[in-house]
């Protein structure tokens, strides 16, 4: 590969990242790129999310409502990592929910990772 042609696809995936951070403010880039990819990859995702929101400091923030709403949802009871911090896994966490996720004015940040589900990985070639 030329370093014109490396050069422009970097470019161009930066200038992808820069767009996502404008669309999703609150969210780290590289968990909407993970869910991006698997959702692209098959209509019905059934994949795999691991999700940490980060609640603002100086906002009074419940964090029992927030973990039973989370829990009506998608069935998965979330755990607090710290005064502020809820994570979780869950199956099927689209990035229409990680949108409506972030909405709540009360999140700070929400990051994580995205795999497979176990259906979609392959056994170990052993």
């Amino acid at each position: 590969m030329s370093n014109n042609i490396q050069e422009s696809i970097t470019i161009e995936y930066q200038n992808f990242k820069k767009r996502i951070a404008q669309l999703f403010p609150k969210v780290d880039e590289d968990l909407v790129l993970q869910i991006l990819k698997f959702q692209t990859m098959k209509q019905e995702w059934p994949g795999s999310v691991t999700l940490k929101i980060k609640y603002q400091k100086g906002i009074e923030t419940d964090l029992s409502t927030k973990k039973e709403k989370l829990y009506e949802k998608y069935k998965m009871l979330p755990s607090e990592m710290d005064d502020r911090t809820l994570r979780f896994k869950a199956l099927g966490i689209y990035l229409n929910d990680i949108d409506e996720l972030s909405q709540d004015p009360a999140v700070e940040y929400i990051s994580g990772s995205a795999e497979p589900s176990q259906k979609d990985q392959y056994a170990s070639a052993q």
